[in-house]
């Protein structure tokens, strides 16, 4: 922690001449810290999602931050600040280390690493990763949220940060192509490319 502030002011500094301001990646700060954020043997599973919810309804007014760290205002940066809160990191050391990768892939590939991805029947606390088909240029999911409640019909709702801030968004796999029921509840919300939720969904992940 106390390498944290001066790490940031050499960014700073070192981008002070600089038109274009890139936020310094908090993710590449923290590695003598993150293999040490898992508290399971304190915490049940159960709790620490309880307090990733929390932390991510709290995330949708107020900056990235959580036990004095601030993450990046991006996706990834949203629901790793929610978990980092509950007690865990959500990217693994070895991803953790790789300095090639960045962002959603190392989010992205921790999880595969893990074997942490499922299709059906999440809880609250589980992450969610949607994005347009993967192809071979573009093989990760743009977009990753954090599941806060499930309808008993199943429709999902998610927070997240998007391309208009923090918001919440409602999903719902099963039936991706229909924005709404005959009753008018909301079944998919609509992201920044105008397709609904559900259609750009991938995976669920376990965070642990």
């Amino acid at each position: 922690m106390h390498l944290f502030l001066p790490a940031l002011l050499l960014t700073l500094i070192t981008q002070g001449c600089s038109t274009h301001f890139v936020p310094p990646l908090s993710h590449r700060m923290i590695t003598q810290d993150a293999p040490l954020r898992v508290t399971g043997s304190h915490t049940s599973r159960e709790a620490q999602r309880s307090i990733a919810v929390k932390a991510a309804q709290t995330l949708l007014t107020t900056a990235p931050k959580a036990r004095g760290l601030i993450f990046e205002p991006d996706p990834v940066g949203f629901v790793r600040a929610a978990w980092w809160e509950a007690g865990l990191d959500l990217i693994t050391q070895q991803n953790f280390e790789n300095e090639e990768m960045h962002g959603m892939a190392m989010l992205y590939q921790s999880a595969l690493s893990r074997g942490s991805l499922f299709k059906r029947a999440p809880k609250p606390g589980d992450l969610v990763f949607l994005g347009p088909m993967p192809t071979e240029s573009n093989p990760f999911p743009t977009q990753v949220a954090l599941v806060e409640s499930i309808d008993s019909d199943g429709t999902v709702y998610a927070l997240g940060r998007f391309s208009d801030g923090p918001r919440r968004i409602t999903f719902d796999p099963a039936r991706s192509g229909q924005r709404a029921k005959p009753g008018g509840k909301i079944l998919n919300d609509l992201l920044e490319n105008q397709k609904t939720t559900g259609s750009l969904f991938w995976s669920y992940g376990l965070p642990y």
